[in-house]
């Protein structure tokens, strides 16, 4: 992960190294499917950092500079940062303080993260699992810095919101404050190792300071939150019904021919297939919107779209023999009027191949 910088000595001088990302290889999506489309790494850093070819992923150490972005853009949380928003209660209210560490007039350590923008989706989810509605920001300009032209936390709290609002819970507050004021209140807040899970019924019903609890990481908000990657629609309070999720993938049945290689693919069954009776089943709260069934999809057959209302109902599986090559066959909607499975409708029968003299 991420580390905290450190020094070393070059003759008399000291030299800051940088720390620099690990790559958690049983999560990043190449090391899963090598046809792998996902560069969300590559695109978010904004100093061209992330290499990747077709041999290697890799990162440029004199230009990474911590700022944490790669971290929110992983779809499978393959990255990890040591940025820690500063969590507590003050006057009786609980909240997080994320103060960007290019503020050079704050003089406190804590809440300092390289850019607010790290936060993603699922520490984002996580914080408000954990009771905090409110958070605080302190940060230069974003519109004259290169680390705010990609996705920002902004970007992402308003997909969010709009989603908890949908499920009838309150949504989460941003506010953005100047860094001495975000100075103050760090100075000020109150600390403790309680926290509580959100519920409809804690937030209409009683007071919100009471989840109030200790420093949480970034990244694996609470200690060995971090071992178990959990998709973010998994985190989502209340259930999903008829109301938007974070990734949906959906299955174009006129396209698909149940090869059923997304299936065997995706990492969290977010796709799967039933026996009794035969069909693919598409659950959107398990999908971390790796895109490893759109790139296998040799039909394309398959979107994963964001913030979306997943399709009610499975897409149904119909079984039949070939009656070209006698291999048993299954189909989505209804079977081909010709009979073959998807191999032989490829294959002209009519051509010989070769011809014995």
């Amino acid at each position: 992960m991420f580390g905290r910088r450190r020094t070393t000595k070059a003759g008399d001088e000291s030299v800051e190294c940088k720390p620099l990302p690990e790559i958690d290889a049983d999560r990043c999506v190449h090391s899963r499917y090598g046809q792998a489309h996902c560069q969300a790494c590559v695109e978010s850093c904004p100093r061209g950092a992330w290499v990747l070819d077709e041999e290697q992923l890799g990162i440029d150490p004199s230009a990474c500079d911590y700022c944490g972005l790669c971290a929110p853009a992983c779809p499978e949380a393959a990255l990890a940062h040591s940025h820690r928003p500063l969590t507590g209660e003050w006057q009786r209210q609980a909240l997080a303080v994320c103060i960007c560490d290019r503020c050079d007039d704050v003089s406190i350590d804590h809440g300092r993260m390289a850019c607010v923008h790290a936060l993603s989706l699922l520490d984002l989810l996580q914080l408000y699992r954990h009771g905090f509605i409110r958070i605080f920001v302190a940060t230069g300009p974003c519109e004259q810095c290169e680390r705010g032209a990609g996705e920002r936390l902004e970007d992402r709290l308003t997909q969010l919101n709009a989603a908890l609002v949908a499920r009838a819970f309150p949504r989460i507050r941003l506010h953005r404050i100047e860094p001495d004021l975000a100075e103050q209140l760090v100075r000020t807040m109150k600390y403790s190792a309680s926290t509580v899970t959100v519920s409809r019924r804690h937030f209409l019903r009683h007071a919100v300071a009471e989840a109030a609890g200790k420093s949480l990481q970034a990244y694996g908000l609470l200690e060995g939150d971090s071992h178990v990657f959990t998709p973010p629609g998994e985190l989502m309070p209340g259930d999903a019904g008829d109301v938007p999720m974070p990734f949906v993938p959906k299955i174009d049945q006129h396209r698909c021919t149940a090869c059923s290689a997304c299936v065997q693919l995706c990492p969290h069954g977010a796709i799967s297939s039933t026996a009794e009776p035969a069909a693919y089943h598409t659950a959107a709260e398990k999908c971390s919107g790796c895109r490893i069934c759109v790139d296998v999809c040799e039909e394309d057959a398959i979107v994963v779209e964001r913030w979306a209302v997943p399709e009610v109902g499975d897409i149904p599986l119909h079984s039949a023999r070939c009656r070209a090559c006698g291999v048993p066959f299954v189909a989505t909607g209804s079977l081909p009027e010709s009979g073959l499975c998807p191999v032989c409708s490829r294959v002209n029968h009519a051509a010989r191949l070769f011809e014995v003299q």
